[in-house]
């Protein structure tokens, strides 16, 4: 599931940009926007097969819609290689500056279906530090290190390990739903590992 114009939640639906402010439509408590609306997530993508293994989805998605600035012509393609990979590559261009942040929202339970929880899966993320957040899950502006606190992915650990554990961010979340700042350098940043399978998910970046 693709999610655009921008994943994750703007507080109060209001951003400012090239010095004027917009205000765009609230989906969560009535006080926050979540992954823009779902436009993208919601949104009838026109589809066009490449070859025997790959297919792209476009979408226009109009000047204003529920806020943003631009019209936005969005592309995404999703392939599926000899070597057990996904790649799924996002292209988008706006005709005026705007917010973009399009990420995937897919699920995964490396055990298979009906195997029960992800508890029990090995996690490693190669990253030092995290962003706290408020209960209505806005991060407070604080990066915090993940040394000493349940966050600490960097030697992998099972999910469930610390997910109950006596801490504040645990509490306001629910769990883990925070973003994790990845340490810079190429190659793989988060590594979830299934005991019983065998099944390993990585996840690597270019990006600095």
């Amino acid at each position: 599931m693709a999610v655009g114009r921008f994943a994750n939640r703007i507080a109060g639906g209001r951003f400012t940009l090239d010095g004027e402010t917009y205000q765009v439509v609230c989906n969560e408590n009535n006080d926050k926007s979540l992954h823009s609306n779902g436009e993208f997530s919601e949104a009838n993508f026109n589809a066009e097969i490449l070859g025997e293994n790959a297919v792209r989805f476009t979408l226009v998605s109009p000047d204003g819609t529920f806020g943003f600035p631009g019209t936005l012509n969005a592309a995404v393609t999703y392939t599926f290689n000899d070597e057990n990979e996904v790649i799924i590559d996002y292209r988008a261009v706006s005709d005026k500056t705007t917010l973009i942040n399009l990420t995937n929202h897919a699920y995964f339970n490396l055990g298979g279906c009906l195997s029960g929880d992800v508890l029990g899966h090995e996690l490693m993320i190669d990253a030092d530090f995290f962003t706290p957040t408020t209960p209505d899950s806005i991060p407070t502006g604080e990066i915090r290190p993940v040394e000493g606190t349940p966050f600490d992915f960097r030697t992998a650990k099972p999910i469930g390990k610390e997910i109950h554990a006596d801490y504040d961010q645990l509490t306001a979340a629910k769990g883990y739903d925070h973003n994790f700042c990845l340490n810079k350098g190429d190659g793989v940043k988060m590594r979830a590992y299934e005991p019983k399978s065998g099944r390993t998910l990585s996840v690597t970046t270019d990006c600095p």
